[in-house]
């Protein structure tokens, strides 16, 4: 159970726990442990605001995700999340900006740009090109 004095977990961090464990692939194990990390707790349900939020912060990011594909292909509706060949084009214009030695980094960019917090393999495709113009901009502002 979360401390008596402490700020218990929203339905949409729950959510969010169970949506980070299932793209992880995380066996029921694998998530148990990962959870009781947090005062011991066996269930997300049971974790405070706090852990929670930690936890979303901690395993919420893939900062590989240049090296997987996020995308759903390139038959998809506009709608649709960042193609693989975006990813490419984000991961490429990272290293040519050096924003590879902080992870932050691009993510802040993403905040700036779209003020929400997320990583580039959780935006839409028209997302994805709007940031990929901006980092071009920014490449050739830098020459």
């Amino acid at each position: 159970m979360p401390r008596p004095y402490m700020r218990p977990i929203t339905p949409g961090q729950v959510k969010a726990i169970h949506a980070i464990a299932g793209a992880r692939a995380w066996t029921d194990q694998e998530y148990r442990e990962r959870i009781s990390l947090y005062n011991g707790v066996t269930t997300s349900k049971d974790m405070s605001y706090l852990d929670a939020d930690d936890f979303i912060k901690r395993f919420g990011t893939r900062p590989d995700y240049h090296n997987r594909y996020a995308g759903r292909g390139s038959k998809m509706k506009p709608n649709g999340h960042l193609t693989q060949a975006q990813a490419d084009e984000i991961a490429r214009l990272e290293n040519k900006l050096k924003m590879t030695d902080n992870p932050h980094r691009l993510r802040g960019l993403i905040v700036r740009v779209f003020t929400k917090n997320c990583t580039p393999d959780m935006l839409m495709n028209y997302e994805a090109g709007r940031l990929i113009m901006v980092m071009q901009k920014m490449t050739k502002e830098r020459k």
